[in-house]
C-alpha cells in the first residue's frame, strides 16, 4: 500500500496498514538538506526537493507545497521580508486605508510571481511521485488573507469599527483563493490545504460571521473540482472545533492545546476526519527519541471506537510545523535582554577600567528620589513588558501580570531583609534594587510558573542579587557602577534557571503532566551558558572596535573636571 492509496483509503473509513503521516515540515525539511529557510519559500525547486527527502527517509504521506502565508499578498505589492534562515517579515500593511481596498485587482495565479512558484512546486511533485504520494497545495483563508493586506491588528479593530469593509474585503480574498486553489488542482494538487490561524483569535459568534462562511464556500469550491479540502487553524481552537467541522473540509487539523476526546465528538458525528494533536515542542522538540516513539504509538492507539466514533480517519499525531530549536523557555526575554546586557555591561567595565576614585571616595546615587521615581516608573512599565509578551488580553497576560507583581514585591522584602540582617539597615536605594532584581528575575517565567512559584523566584532573586553588587562584585574586581551584572546579569541566570523549575505543575506551573524539571533546568542552563559566551564574545568585539575608532574613555583631567562641563559646555547642578 503507497502513500496516496492508505491515504484514500483511510478517508474512506477503510482498514490500512497504518495511520497516514501528514506531519508538516518546512523548517526542519530545509535544513534537513542543507538549505536555508529563505530559499525554501523563495525557490520552488528547493521546497521539492526538500519535501521529497522528509518523504523518502522518514516515512510520510505527503507533499506539500504550503510555505509561508504570504504569496497572495506578495503579488499584490506587499513588501515582504524574508531573514536568510528566519521567519518572513511584513515591512507594513497594503490596506493602509479603507479606500486601498478599491485599488486592489484580482491577480491571475500564473502571472504572480510568488503563486506561479507554487504551481511549478505542484507540478514538479506531480512529475516526481504523482499517484504515489498526495500533493497537498496551499490557500490562505480569507480572513487570514485579509489579516496579510490590512495587518492583524488593525483588522481586528475593523472588526468592531467597519465590519461591513471588513466582508467587502473577505468576499475579495475568497474570490482570490478559490481561484489560486483552481490553479493549484490543475497543476495536479489531491489536497487544498486551507490555513486560517487569525480565527483562533476571535469569539465563536465572530468565526461564524467573518471566518466560518468564507471557509465554507472556498471548501465547496475546492469539492467541486476533486480535491479534499484540509482546515488548519493555529492555536486553541477547542471553542470553534464544532464550527471547523461544519467548515466543508474533509479534514480539520487540530493544534496541541485542543481537547482531543471533545474534538473527536463533534468531528466524529460530522463524518470529519481528525489529524491531530501532540505538543510539537514537549513531544517533537524537548522528547527522547524514545519518549517520541512512546506518544506516537500512544497516539495512533487510541481507540476512537470507545468513544462511539468509528470514523475518525487521518491521525497524523503532529499537524503544527515540526519545530527546531533547544526548547529553552523564556516568555518574555529574560535571557536575550538581562543576561545579554549584564554579561555586555561586566565586558565593558573590565575593558573600559575603573571610575577615578573608585573604592576610595564615597559615589553614591546623586538624588535617591530620582532614583526611587525612575524605580517606580520601571515597575509599571514592566507590567507591559511582560503581560504583553502574551500578545493578546486572556489568562496568560493576567499570570504574567500577577506573577510580575508578587515577584517584584517579593524580591523588594527579600533585599531589605538581607540588608538588615548583614548591614544592620535596610536602605531605600536597596528596595528599589530589589524591585529591578525580581524584575529581571520573573522575565523568562511569567508566563509559565504559578502566583506561589513567581514569590518564591522573586525572594530568592532579592539575595541573591543582594550578595551580587556586593560580594560577587568584589570578587569580580570590576567597576560596574550600575550593578548591572549584579542585578540584571545574576538575576537573569537565577530566572532563566529558576523557569525550568517552578513551570512544572506539581509546583503551580503550566507545564504538562509528564513535565520533567531535570531535563528542563538543563536546557535552561545550557541556553544561559550559550547565551554568556556569546554575549561576552560579541560584546568584547564591539569595544574593541569601539575603542579603535573613538576610544572608550575620556582623557584623566576631563573625566575629574566633570562630562557635563568637557562634553555640553553646562552644569547640572549649581550648589
Amino acid at each position: 500500500m503507497n502513500s496516496f492509496d492508505r491515504f484514500q483509503a483511510r478517508l474512506r473509513g477503510e482498514p490500512v496498514d497504518r495511520a497516514p503521516n501528514f506531519d508538516i515540515m518546512m523548517q526542519f525539511a530545509a535544513h534537513y538538506i542543507g538549505q536555508p529557510l529563505a530559499r525554501y519559500y523563495l525557490d520552488h525547486r528547493v521546497l521539492v526537493d526538500a519535501n521529497c527527502a522528509v518523504v523518502e527517509d522518514f516515512h510520510l504521506d505527503i507533499l506539500q507545497a504550503i510555505s509561508d502565508p504570504y504569496r497572495e499578498a506578495a503579488d499584490h505589492g506587499l513588501e515582504v521580508e524574508f531573514p536568510e534562515d528566519g521567519l518572513p517579515l511584513s515591512k507594513a500593511p497594503l490596506l493602509v486605508e479603507p479606500e486601498d481596498l478599491s485599488r486592489l485587482r484580482p491577480v491571475k495565479p500564473e502571472n504572480g510571481r510568488r503563486m506561479s512558484d507554487r504551481l511549478a512546486a505542484i507540478r514538479l511533485f506531480r512529475e516526481r511521485a504523482g499517484g504515489q504520494v498526495p500533493i497537498m497545495g496551499w490557500v490562505e483563508g480569507a480572513l487570514a488573507e485579509a489579516a496579510d493586506l490590512r495587518g492583524v491588528a488593525q483588522l481586528m479593530a475593523d472588526l468592531y469599527d467597519r465590519p461591513q469593509w471588513v466582508k467587502e474585503l473577505l468576499e475579495f480574498c475568497t474570490e482570490e483563493e478559490i481561484t489560486f486553489a483552481r490553479a493549484q488542482v490543475a497543476a495536479g494538487a489531491d489536497i487544498i490545504g486551507l490555513g486560517d490561524a487569525v480565527c483562533s483569535q476571535i469569539s465563536p459568534k465572530m468565526y461564524r460571521e467573518f471566518g466560518l462562511p468564507y471557509e465554507q464556500r472556498i471548501f465547496a469550491a475546492i469539492r467541486e473540482m476533486g480535491a479534499v479540502g484540509r482546515l488548519h487553524i493555529c492555536g486553541n481552537t477547542t471553542h470553534i472545533v464544532a464550527d471547523m467541522g461544519r467548515s466543508g473540509a474533509a479534514i480539520v487539523d487540530l493544534d496541541w492545546m485542543v481537547d482531543w476526546a471533545r474534538a473527536v465528538r463533534a468531528l466524529g458525528a460530522m463524518g470529519v476526519a481528525a489529524c491531530g494533536n501532540f505538543d510539537p515542542v514537549r513531544v517533537m522538540l524537548q522528547g527522547t527519541p524514545e519518549e517520541v516513539r512512546a506518544q506516537a504509538a500512544d497516539f495512533t492507539a487510541r481507540r476512537v471506537e470507545s468513544m462511539g466514533y468509528e470514523k475518525i480517519r487521518v491521525r497524523s499525531p503532529l499537524t503544527c510545523e515540526a519545530p527546531l530549536g533547544d526548547g529553552a523557555l523564556d516568555f518574555a526575554g529574560g535571557t536575550v535582554v538581562h543576561i545579554n546586557a549584564g554579561v555586555a555591561g561586566l565586558v565593558g567595565a573590565y575593558m573600559v577600567g575603573k571610575r577615578i576614585g573608585y573604592g576610595r571616595e564615597s559615589m553614591a546615587p546623586h538624588s535617591l528620589t530620582l532614583t526611587m521615581v525612575g524605580a517606580s516608573m520601571l515597575w509599571v512599565g514592566w507590567f507591559g513588558f511582560n503581560a504583553g509578551s502574551n500578545l493578546e488580553a486572556t489568562s496568560g497576560a493576567a499570570l504574567a501580570f500577577i506573577n510580575t507583581l508578587f515577584a517584584t514585591a517579593a524580591a523588594v522584602l527579600a533585599w531589605c531583609l538581607g540588608e538588615a540582617m548583614f548591614k544592620g539597615k535596610p536602605s531605600m536605594l536597596g528596595a528599589a534594587s530589589g524591585a529591578v532584581a525580581g524584575l529581571v528575575a520573573i522575565t523568562p517565567a511569567c508566563g509559565s510558573v504559578g502566583p506561589m512559584g513567581a514569590i518564591v523566584i522573586g525572594l530568592l532573586s532579592g539575595f541573591v542579587c543582594l550578595w551580587g553588587v556586593n560580594g560577587l562584585k568584589r570578587m569580580l574586581g570590576a567597576d560596574d557602577s550600575l550593578d548591572v551584572f549584579g542585578v540584571h546579569g545574576l538575576g537573569g541566570i537565577l530566572g532563566a534557571i529558576l523557569t525550568g523549575v517552578f513551570t512544572a505543575p506539581s509546583l503551580g506551573g503550566t507545564g504538562d503532566a509528564d513535565f520533567s524539571i531535570a531535563s528542563q533546568v538543563w536546557i535552561q542552563t545550557y541556553g544561559v551558558i550559550i547565551t554568556i559566551i556569546w554575549s561576552a564574545v560579541v560584546a568584547f568585539i564591539a569595544y574593541k572596535i569601539a575603542d579603535m575608532f573613538v576610544g572608550l574613555r575620556v582623557p584623566e583631567e576631563e573625566e575629574r573636571e566633570g562630562l557635563d562641563i568637557t562634553a555640553h559646555g553646562e552644569t547640572a547642578y549649581h550648589h
